[in-house]
């Protein structure tokens, strides 16, 4: 773990199907991060609207964990939805409603 990176975030993973075809539900995927909370009263566009985010995360670029838009993730007890992702040199920052 890196000084960086001192948060631990859990991202639930998709529901996927067995054998049979029955649902299986996703299992939950740890990873580090940076919690940012101080975004609380910004808004970003979102699926043709407006929507107030709770907080960002920044993930280390070398970090593998595949976070999509729509992935539910909870962070500092705080969950929500990942509503934009956007990638830099130093990080990925991951905005949460």
């Amino acid at each position: 773990m890196s000084i960086r990176y001192t948060y631990t975030a859990t991202m639930k993973t998709a529901a996927t199907v067995d054998g049979n075809g029955d649902p299986v539900a996703g299992t939950p995927v740890t990873f580090q991060c940076d919690y940012q909370p101080t975004v609380s009263d910004t808004t970003i566009k979102y699926g043709g609207s407006f929507v107030d985010c709770k907080y960002k995360l920044f993930v280390s670029p070398t970090n593998e964990v595949v976070i999509a838009i729509g992935n539910e993730i909870s962070c500092n007890a705080v969950s929500g939805v990942v509503v934009a992702i956007y990638p830099t040199k130093l990080n990925r920052e991951i905005w949460v409603k």
